[in-house]
């Protein structure tokens, strides 16, 4: 049937619901399924999404790298967990799901019906998507009469504990080829039964009729035409094809689950439409797809009575800031803000609405909203951040969704004249509607009367050079000369101005544009790993945490511990040949948990060996080039330097050879334009972290 048509379904129910994020849960042999279709599909409709792959959870490694996955998750702030699974993995993404305190009434699961759903029918906060029924379908009951007098229940006292992993006794040595199994005990076909019922049939149909014209039985191509035309009402319902992606265009319901003893409840239907469009193409629709409307919508019967939240919090895509266009230096500076969610509401609005207790208001507006989040910052015109002497103040109103920032006293620089600020608002590193705004500070009287005298005192210089300059008129052409350089020097200074700005310009933007993801890995697995190993190795355990975009990271690091590692490579095509940095480093990053009190279990680490590929060269330049964003978002960034020898040039390495490398400079500029020198450190080797200086 092809998952196309269900994944699209995921993501335009969603959106009709009025969810605007969730996170993706993707088995890693479905990663094609979900870029291809999923993905984009969810992109076009402007669905924020969090992306985690992970393996079949069919050992203990495994399994502890699923629970840290929605470990991530839990403490995420989404709310919706879009889960594309295998059916294997549905009883172990149960259990660990539950241990995790992501089966509670805060969160929603919204999966594929891919094998087995039989351990979440008992929960209230499960969506599954499936196949419309045939309804009134007569080979289909046909088919379910016969069955029972063909199959043979499955009686595990009888023929042995059925093993979800290896499936057997069905596939393998072990497998009873000539038996019909029944393993619900109902006496219906299993699930998949009727759609290999249904695929033998296409084909035999498809075959038949390039028998019937005369046409070669082993033309592939041709065969794959004749099923293309086919259009056939089977047993589980009408069966064709679009031509244009080769899915099943058979009609989607998004169920939800209402817990034991009771039918799920068909939330919509989708229509034709969904089927035939493909999400890349301008075609794809926002509306039309279902059958959803607002009195279908209203009668769901949601266990809180609402809709559930999405848990998205404060966007500053939709947020507005306000400030005065001029101010008087010296006095206090207010920017006013109006914080709206991403559906232009006030933050948490629907959670605090009737039907809420308190305790979920409270926790809605202090853990997703995150007012205390939004910051200020003022730049000149050359675009040199203003450090003030002050911080701004915040206050807001959590019902309103309105705050203030103030600057008492105002930016406390040595105005000469009026000149122009611009003053950014931001919320995690992105700017509110309105920002950055242009703000001409005003000098005080005093400034005002010194001007008058600096003027007056310029004004009678040029009358006596205009004297003497009447003087002496032979001199005319020299002065005439002399103004011509100027000019001429004047206009090189602007180009070298202007040059620079371009420079600064190009150099802000690098550390928001990411060429390649944002790559992590969670210290105990770097520490249980025992050596630096190459970005691939730990990308196929999967023990990396990737993010696509700088909103994304930006949004996660606010949430995690993260830490960057800076050091000089020992060796030509090796960081670390003789294993000398890597327990230096694993120094570092325990002294960074004792300091700052964190769990080891809770920090995350980023070093180039890991986070850049390495064997693909086009991907390690993009990574590379993306350098000064992965050095600016952290929370620590730490140059490990331990006294060591070079494996190749036989000299010694130690914390002035690492300040020649260039690449070393350039981590270190990139994360002290963004936070300066705040939570920067030196590890030497001597056991302690050493805050960098000036």
């Amino acid at each position: 049937a092809g998952d196309g048509g269900p994944l699209k379904t995921l993501a335009v129910v969603s959106y009709e619901l009025g969810w605007r994020r969730a996170a993706v849960l993707v088995n890693e042999d479905f990663v094609t399924g979900y870029s291809q279709v999923l993905m984009p599909a969810m992109q076009s409709l402007g669905l924020q999404h969090l992306h985690f792959a992970y393996k079949t959870p069919n050992s203990i490694d495994r399994k502890e790298m699923l629970a840290d996955i929605l470990e991530l998750i839990a403490n995420s702030g989404y709310r919706i967990i879009m889960l594309y699974p295998k059916g294997v993995d549905m009883v172990d993404m149960d259990v660990l799901s539950k241990s995790k305190g992501l089966r509670s009434g805060s969160f929603y699961w919204v999966m594929m019906q891919n094998g087995n759903v039989k351990e979440w029918r008992a929960s209230t906060h499960v969506l599954v998507v499936k196949t419309q029924e045939a309804g009134g379908n007569s080979l289909r009951a046909a088919f379910q009469a016969r069955w029972p007098n063909v199959s043979t229940p499955y009686s595990e006292s009888k023929y042995g504990s059925f093993n979800r992993t290896t499936k057997l006794p069905f596939y393998g040595k072990a497998a009873y080829s000539s038996t019909i199994w029944d393993t619900h005990g109902d006496g219906l076909p299993d699930y998949w039964g009727t759609f290999v019922y249904d695929t033998v049939y296409l084909f035999a149909k498809a075959l038949h009729a390039m028998n019937e014209s005369g046409d070669d039985l082993t033309d592939g191509t041709l065969l794959r035409e004749r099923l293309l035309q086919i259009r056939h009402f089977g047993i589980t319902g009408e069966i064709t094809f679009d031509r244009h992606t080769q899915d099943r265009t058979q009609p989607m319901e998004m169920i939800l689950f209402q817990g034991t003893g009771q039918l799920p409840y068909v939330i919509a239907r989708t229509t034709k439409q969904i089927s035939e469009s493909s999400p890349s193409d301008s075609g794809w629709c926002r509306s039309g797809c279902t059958d959803l409307t607002n009195a279908t919508l209203a009668a769901i019967p949601w266990p809180s009575g609402k809709v559930p939240s999405d848990g998205r919090d404060l966007d500053p895509g939709r947020s507005q800031s306000y400030v005065a266009p001029d101010f008087l230096e010296g006095r206090a500076i207010q920017i006013d803000i109006k914080a709206r969610d991403s559906s232009g509401g006030v933050p948490c609005a629907k959670t605090c609405a009737g039907g809420s207790s308190v305790q979920e208001c409270r926790d809605c507006q202090q853990t997703l909203v995150n007012y205390d989040q939004l910051t200020a910052e003022a730049r000149d015109a050359a675009g040199c951040l203003l450090q003030p002497t002050r911080m701004w103040q915040l206050t807001f109103d959590e019902t309103s969704g309105l705050a203030d920032l103030v600057l008492h006293g105002g930016l406390g620089a040595d105005w000469k004249k009026d000149d122009t600020v611009y003053i950014s608002v931001l919320h995690r590193g992105r700017h509110l509607i309105g920002s950055p705004h242009a703000v001409l500070i005003h000098i005080t009287l005093e400034d005002h009367t010194r001007a008058v005298i600096i003027v007056l005192s310029v004004v009678s210089s040029l009358v006596v050079l205009i004297g003497v300059a009447y003087a002496i008129r032979n001199m005319r052409k020299v002065w005439i000369q002399r103004a011509r350089e100027n000019e001429r020097l004047k206009k090189m200074a602007e180009q070298h101005e202007q040059m620079i700005e371009e420079r600064i310009t190009k150099a802000c933007a690098a550390t928001k544009s990411c060429m390649f993801n944002v790559c992590f890995i969670k210290y105990t697995n770097f520490k249980k790993a025992g050596r630096l190993l190459m970005h691939e190795h730990h990308r196929e355990e999967g023990n990396l945490v990737s993010f696509d975009t700088y909103e994304l990271v930006l949004e996660w690091v606010q949430r995690f511990s993260t830490i960057f590692i800076s050091h000089q490579w020992l060796g030509f095509t090796d960081p670390d040949p003789d294993n000398i940095h890597f327990p230096a480093i694993c120094s570092a990053c325990e002294a960074v948990c004792s300091t700052s009190g964190l769990s080891e279990d809770a920090l995350y680490v980023w070093v180039d060996y890991i986070s850049i590929p390495q064997s693909n060269a086009y991907l390690k330049q993009l990574s590379i080039a993306s350098l000064p964003v992965y050095a600016s978002v952290v929370k620590y960034f730490v140059v490990v330097a331990p006294k060591c020898i070079h494996h190749d040039k036989r000299a010694e390495c130690n914390s002035a050879t690492y300040q020649r490398r260039g690449w070393c400079r350039l981590e270190q500029w990139a994360r002290m334009t963004v936070g300066g020198l705040r939570n920067m450190y030196l590890y030497d080797g001597d056991g302690t972290l050493q805050s960098l200086k000036d």
